[in-house]
């Protein structure tokens, strides 16, 4: 693109006099380069040029037969395109208060007096000069930036356009790799299982540790491909929003995951549990993360305890996520709690903070969770102040009649 000024226009006067020797000197005083001065013997023949030029000063002769300055000056402005043109009134009468007056009511910027004093004249219509060529340049200015502003939005379209196409290049890529891996590595877990349940009388013990050294750590990766393509499928999946009961929800919830059944967790949920609009697969996701992780991470020996409740409506500082259309859902557990430098490091992928020989995990449950929830349109978060424990909540939309809808 061309960064040099745009060639400015002929910055035009308009002198008005009904006698030649007065716009022959008028002519003559007020030439300079860049200037265009136009010249009209009455009212009338003014009007004409007006109707064609656009004039950055008008100088009228007060006394001219016919329609005189001052109604030429009523004429320019009660017409829009005339209306701010500056004018400057000059008249060879006697010095004259009450004409003055109604020079300036008209909207003059001066009243003169002939004769005039050249270089008085040629200060005042240098101003009106210079403050055309600042305005040509200023409207240059911003007819540029807004070719730089549209030319920059363009750019930004294309840029996001081809950036959201890679990152669903990658997402695909992502999720045929891992689900392509999964079938070799379903051999691994098959053959090491195989040795282990007939073959390892055939072992000595060092062998037998090697043999499950391979069988533990295939599982493992099976369950971090697993996650990745759980993470895959939130991201890509078309998002439809229909009304959810969380009581029927949890109730399920709790009855499929063995971990989270009376012998192994007390989980009590307080009060009744709202409808909420969600996706089911998604809230699914987010809530058997979320108490996986609270019945997961409590010291040896501890029965987890895990109480559920609902805050409406939600007290969200996250924008458009509290109010009368949202609901806080609390997750509270007694387990060994998170650290306050690592309560926005626990959602990111792959991130741990405890050693996975303790507590074994991938470290990308409560990123999937949080980006469940965002898909959903609503939010996840630690709340700061627990003091023991961990104390988890996810915002979500509250039904209402007849609720659905869809979500990017």
């Amino acid at each position: 693109m061309n960064d040099a000024m745009p060639e400015t226009h002929v910055i035009k006067f308009l002198i008005v006099d009904d006698l030649d020797p007065n716009l022959l000197a008028l002519r003559a005083l007020l030439q300079r380069d860049g200037l265009e001065i136009l010249q009209a013997r009455s009212g009338s023949e003014a009007l004409e040029l007006l109707l064609v030029h656009e004039v950055a000063l008008a100088i009228l002769d007060v006394q001219m037969p016919g329609m005189d300055g001052f109604e030429l000056a009523e004429l320019m402005r009660g017409t829009e395109r005339t209306r701010r043109v500056p004018i400057i009134f000059l008249t060879a009468g006697a010095v004259d208060m009450q004409r003055r007056f109604r020079g300036y009511e008209l909207g003059a910027v001066d009243f003169l007096f002939k004769p005039i004093e050249p270089h008085i004249l040629q200060s005042k219509a240098g101003v009106f000069f210079e403050l055309a060529k600042q305005r040509e340049h200023l409207q240059a200015a911003q007819l540029k930036l807004s070719h730089y502003a549209a030319n920059l939005e363009k750019i930004v379209e294309e840029r996001t356009a081809q950036l959201q196409e890679t990152v669903q290049e990658l997402e695909a890529f992502s999720y045929s790799i891992a689900h392509d891996m999964r079938a070799p590595l379903r051999g691994m877990q098959s053959f090491s299982r195989l040795l282990l349940e007939d073959h390892a009388a055939g072992l000595d013990a060092t062998g037998v540790d090697f043999l499950q050294r391979i069988a533990g750590s295939a599982n493992r990766l099976d369950g971090l491909i697993r996650d990745v393509l759980d993470y895959t499928r939130v991201l890509r999946a078309d998002v439809i929003l229909a009304p959810i009961d969380l009581n029927l929800l949890l109730a399920d919830i709790l009855a499929t995951y063995p971990n989270l059944h009376p012998t192994n967790a007390d989980i009590r949920v307080t009060g009744t549990l709202p409808k909420i609009l969600g996706h089911e697969a998604f809230l699914t996701q987010c809530l058997s993360n979320l108490l996986g992780n609270a019945v997961k991470f409590v010291r040896p020996g501890l029965m987890p305890l895990v109480k559920i409740w609902a805050q409406s409506p939600s007290p969200s500082i996250v924008p458009d996520h509290s109010g009368p259309d949202f609901v806080r859902l609390w997750i509270e557990d007694n387990g060994i709690g998170i650290a306050e430098k690592d309560r926005v490091r626990i959602f990111r992928m792959f991130e741990r903070i405890h050693p996975a020989d303790k507590y074994d995990g991938t470290g990308i449950g409560l990123t999937i969770a949080r980006k469940a929830a965002e898909r959903m349109g609503g939010s996840i978060g630690v709340d700061p102040e627990s003091s023991k424990g961990t104390r988890f909540w996810i915002d979500l939309k509250i039904a209402g009649p007849s609720s659905q809808a869809s979500v990017d």
